[in-house]
């Protein structure tokens, strides 16, 4: 730094998010010094106070603020348990590409935000998320060359039911420029957020995922999480928009389409009922009117 100056990072990670990038780096980086003080090690608080700790904690909690563990589930998360799940069961490991089989795309398509893109096939146990890639401030002319140079056999690639839109610059809508390009594109239906969300968390616990490929959409669903509102220190019933959200907004979009899934359908059957209007006729209405006049007719007798 200038000067010889020095600067000092203290705190908690939640989840892989940029702190833990920091004291990843500082692991690596000569010259760098970091400490990383677990409950469990340092022997600053006696069992006592961890027990009593514990006892006032939930387990992601105490895992999170005592054992500085970066895989713990944060707090208001989508999926960092399902996730958690995942990892225990060995579903997060090599899943390479399979030559032989077709591959699907959902994206999440941004300019200044950035844009996601999830790579999936499916075998006779339930799908399987191959790769993972996000970029930001591209035009799609960068997005096409991806696709293209990925070398994969692409059956369909859903995009944001938006794209359907024409753009004053081009004249032309988003997918119908992908399609020029001759690829498959297809508008995700216009579902709710939460509709999407419990369709991810309905699908999840059937997906594995190839680790290394699809690392940064991995941490995008582990961080994903709802608003929390520090005046009621309640959490909001939307997902807080930050790094975490293109990722898992394309995931959404993989949940809703997936021929796999049973999602779809699942959100359909617990989505509200559509309230039709009573049927009347004239002849009812006037019926209904003289019952509800009776009281009328005896206070005037």
């Amino acid at each position: 730094m200038d000067r010889q100056g020095w600067a000092v990072f203290i705190g908690t990670m939640k989840g892989k998010n940029h702190f833990y990038k920091q004291l990843e780096k500082a692991k690596a980086t000569p010259g760098w010094h970091y400490m990383e003080l677990k409950g469990s090690e340092s022997g600053i608080l006696s069992d006592e106070d961890l027990t009593e700790l514990r006892s006032q904690l939930t387990e992601a909690q105490y895992q999170q603020e005592i054992e500085c563990n970066p895989e713990a589930a944060v707090m208001g998360s989508y999926y960092a348990d399902l996730i958690s799940v995942l990892e225990r069961n060995e579903r997060m490991g090599h899943f390479p590409h399979n030559p032989d089989e077709m591959v699907h795309v959902s994206a999440d398509l941004g300019f200044t935000d950035s844009t996601a893109f999830w790579f999936w096939q499916v075998d006779e146990e339930g799908p399987i998320l191959i790769d993972y890639y996000e970029n930001d401030s591209q035009p799609l002319e960068h997005y096409f060359e991806m696709l293209n140079g990925k070398g994969y056999d692409y059956a369909d690639i859903w995009l944001p039911h938006d794209a359907k839109a024409k753009t004053l610059q081009t004249g032309r809508s988003t997918i119908e420029q992908f399609r020029k390009q001759g690829l498959p594109c297809k508008p995700v239906p216009k579902l709710a957020i939460q509709h999407g969300i419990d369709a991810g968390r309905l699908i999840l616990p059937t997906c594995r995922f190839d680790r290394e490929r699809c690392s940064g959409g991995i941490e995008a669903l582990r961080a994903y999480r709802r608003q929390f509102n520090e005046k009621t220190q309640q959490y909001a019933n939307t997902p807080l928009h930050d790094w975490s959200s293109n990722g898992s907004d394309a995931f959404r979009y993989f949940a809703l389409v997936t021929d796999d899934s049973k999602a779809l359908a699942a959100v359909k059957d617990n989505a509200p009922p559509v309230l039709k209007a009573p049927e009347y006729t004239l002849d009812k209405l006037f019926a209904d009117n003289e019952r509800s006049n009776w009281r009328k007719k005896i206070i005037r007798i």
